[in-house]
């Protein structure tokens, strides 16, 4: 990415070079900032292992189409509507979840991360995952990246299963000093997984 001046304004240009060759899509939305600073952490780290695009924030209008355009997509989310049964991002994720479950994405890598509060929040740590996860899963998608919930401290999430959370689950807010460890073992895990 880079800057320049037009007249009296800055204007960022983004690298679409990075774009158009990238085979990873990283995808967020964010209500507070978290997720989107979680992106970027991913980015960075997964940049050292393979080809992604940099972070790109979900367009309600654009993001189905561009989800074609990668051979696997990093989807970020926070939970906002605590204790939800759905809608639980409070994005724009859940505008679009309905259209992303009848997408085609049949046998495309797709992993999941979030960003919760796990002490203010503990009874619903990073539930949005969960929905996220369930929403492309049934679009076909092959779903990678579950992980383990030992070292967490956290009371209850949706997004557990036999376990596992079906993603990565990030507390910036509490544990912001565990993030880099937590997402180089994530992306790690990702390239095993075969999503490159």
């Amino acid at each position: 990415m880079c800057t320049f001046r037009v007249g009296h304004r800055r204007v960022i240009k983004r690298n679409f070079n990075n774009m158009i060759s990238a085979k990873v899509g990283l995808y967020y939305t964010t209500t507070s900032g978290f997720t989107k600073e979680a992106a970027g952490i991913i980015h960075d780290e997964f940049s050292k292992r393979g080809v992604i695009s940099e972070p790109i924030e979900v367009d309600a209008s654009s993001a189905l189409n561009s989800f074609r355009d990668f051979s696997a997509l990093l989807v970020g989310t926070p939970t906002w509507n605590t204790g939800a049964e759905e809608m639980r991002s409070g994005t724009t994720w859940d505008n679009i979840l309905e259209e992303v479950r009848s997408e085609n994405l049949q046998g495309k890598k797709v992993a999941v991360f979030g960003c919760g509060d796990s002490i203010s929040y503990g009874d619903y740590f990073c539930d949005a995952i969960e929905e996220i996860h369930s929403a492309f899963a049934k679009s076909g998608a092959m779903m990678v990246g579950k992980v383990d919930t030992s070292g967490y401290d956290f009371i209850h999430s949706k997004s557990v299963q036999d376990g596992y959370f079906l993603g990565l689950a990030l507390d910036q807010v509490n544990e912001e000093h565990l993030t880099e460890e937590r997402v180089r073992a994530w992306c790690s895990q990702l390239i095993k997984e075969g999503v490159e």
